[in-house]
């Protein structure tokens, strides 16, 4: 579905897909990295595989920028300017991967969230916030921790002088509950804050690679898509594995199922995974 959507990259067969690109960014997140070079690290044995192509960090760098557009910018009448980038071909592909995955059904009701979460980063082009420091001001689209959407602000949001004032509404099209039930079902979306913290903590969006917002916008909405694969894949393996639960962190997850002894060896002219261990791997067919 990623090649599909996304074309292809080139017409050398040698040349990495976008899929094998994504693929070495979440092979590094799900084994702790924090940085885009981590990618490097994580190949040297996931190389090991048979058949396994792992790009360099330098080469997922670079596909990065291939799939950037320009920000659309706005200028207020007071004369300030204000850029942003929606991404709109890789967020479509974000919802197309989350539907295949099961985590999205067609038909399907849902509470969508929206918040802005300010990104520190010394970039090019990051704008001094309210925040007091330079960064970007990314708003994020989730329902119930699967991210559905990313849009990549600058940092420049106007500051608050003098007097301050708190506006609080709530937008919906639920006709059919009470003013008290639909504020109590939106005070429950103080959870989705967890989902900012895995975005920056487990899926490096707290060290964005790329010099420009357009760029780090790609790395964001990939990052994002990463965070859907592993709530899909969380899921799955907290019904198999002790210790695993759907909300654990990466930390866990390396903890209870990276972290295990195995060598590939070659049997019947064929290649097999031996794990030494009594984690029972050998009841994840369905991956």
């Amino acid at each position: 579905m990623i090649d599909g959507e996304l074309g292809s990259r080139t017409t050398r067969k040698e040349s990495y897909k976008w899929s094998e690109v994504i693929s070495a960014l979440w092979s590094a997140s799900l084994c702790g990295g924090d940085f885009l070079e981590d990618v490097g690290e994580t190949g040297k044995t996931v190389r090991l595989a048979p058949g396994t192509r792992v790009p360099s960090a330098d080469t997922v760098g670079r596909t990065i920028k291939e799939l950037a557009t320009d920000s659309i910018e706005y200028t207020s009448k007071a004369g300030n300017t204000y850029a942003f980038n929606p991404c709109e071909k890789l967020n479509g592909l974000l919802l197309d991967v989350a539907m295949q995955l099961g985590l999205l059904k067609g038909g399907q009701v849902v509470d969508v969230d929206f918040d802005h979460v300010f990104t520190p980063c010394k970039k090019a082009d990051a704008k001094y916030s309210y925040k007091k420091d330079f960064g970007y001001f990314p708003c994020v689209y989730s329902i119930n921790g699967l991210i559905a959407g990313v849009e990549n602000r600058d940092g420049n949001t106007p500051d608050m002088f003098g007097e301050r004032y708190v506006y609080r509404c709530i937008l919906t099209d639920d006709w059919e509950h009470t003013e008290k039930k639909i504020i109590e079902l939106y005070n429950k979306r103080g959870g989705r804050e967890k989902d900012f913290d895995m975005l920056n903590n487990d899926f490096m969006w707290k060290h964005l690679p790329c010099s420009w917002m357009k760029e780090n916008a790609v790395f964001m909405l990939l990052m994002a898509m990463c965070k859907n694969f592993y709530t899909c894949l969380i899921a799955k393996l907290a019904a198999l594995f002790f210790g695993l639960r759907p909300t654990s962190r990466v930390k866990s997850f390396v903890y209870h199922f990276i972290t295990v002894p195995a060598k590939w060896v070659r049997r019947s002219r064929t290649w097999q995974l031996n794990f030494y261990t009594d984690r029972p791997y050998d009841k994840l067919q369905f991956l």
